[in-house]
């Protein structure tokens, strides 16, 4: 790609590393990444431009990669405690009994599409910003050691998902506003990591900025369960387009993705 001197980053890098690292941590060796980057940007471009036939095409190919993974996994289970499915084939409730197959199926798709879209629209976002700001790309290519003390910088102010929705089970006042029961919420987690009582110069890029409470994975029990994984492969891949390239700069038109994410389509 960098031979070339000319690419589109979010689709020749950051959707196919993405797909390629998650068909490897779910052991899915058989898996074509290419394929499986495909399936998933269908799925998202799908919703966007209201195409349910496109969507749903997706959804279906997703679903039988979730299906295939788990049938083998049951022919030849693996280490549960670094293997999803197997774990969650073996897990019981509390009454002893195994878990609900379909919902074993969905809870391994689930992730195929959620940690590619974070993941990619993640890296897209500090690339962008880094073509964007040259003295930050400059910075960390002169002392690449403070890319590791970068990644929550990156992850606070250009987080991809805008706005999650959530339902209160009770009627609730908080901060002054009422929430009733049912009453959809909207959670903007974005205006969070820029909240001028919890971030000092909030809109300003601090490397190594700490505190820094962002709320990119979530918190509490809505807290991304892969974090650790997540915010690994942001670091690596940040790392290998660093070093791998002498310079970035758009050289065309980047297009945006639509409601309810922020990123670039392409870059």
């Amino acid at each position: 790609m960098a031979g070339r001197g000319e690419a589109d980053l979010v689709r020749d890098f950051c959707g196919p590393l993405m797909a390629f690292a998650i068909t490897r941590i779910f052991g899915m060796e058989d898996v074509d990444p290419a394929e499986f980057d495909r399936w998933n940007r269908q799925y998202v471009h799908g919703g966007q431009v209201d195409d349910p036939e496109a969507v749903l095409e997706a959804h279906e190919h997703l679903v039988a990669l979730a299906e295939a993974l788990v049938e083998d996994r049951r022919a030849h289970p693996r280490d549960p405690s670094r293997d999803l499915a197997t774990a969650l084939i073996q897990a019981r409730t509390p009454d002893g009994e195994p878990l609900d197959p379909q919902k074993i199926v969905g809870a391994v798709r689930q992730p195929f599409l959620i940690v590619w879209l974070a993941t990619s629209h993640s890296l897209g976002n500090m690339l962008q910003r880094l073509m964007v700001d040259r003295d930050l790309q400059d910075t960390l290519r002169e002392q690449p050691e403070l890319i590791d003390a970068s990644v929550d910088e990156f992850l606070r102010l250009d987080m991809p998902q805008l706005g999650f929705g959530r339902t209160p089970a009770r009627d609730v006042d908080f901060a002054g506003v009422h929430m009733r029961v049912d009453e959809p919420v909207a959670l903007v987690f974005p205006a969070a990591n820029r909240d001028p009582e919890v971030f000092e110069a909030p809109d300003e890029f601090r490397i190594g900025r700490s505190p820094n409470p962002h709320l990119a994975f979530g918190a509490g029990v809505h807290s991304c369960p892969g974090k650790g994984i997540g915010r690994n492969l942001i670091r690596i891949a940040l790392e290998s387009i660093i070093n791998g390239t002498a310079g970035m700069e758009p050289c065309g038109e980047i297009d945006p993705e639509t409601w309810p994410f922020r990123a670039p389509r392409t870059l």
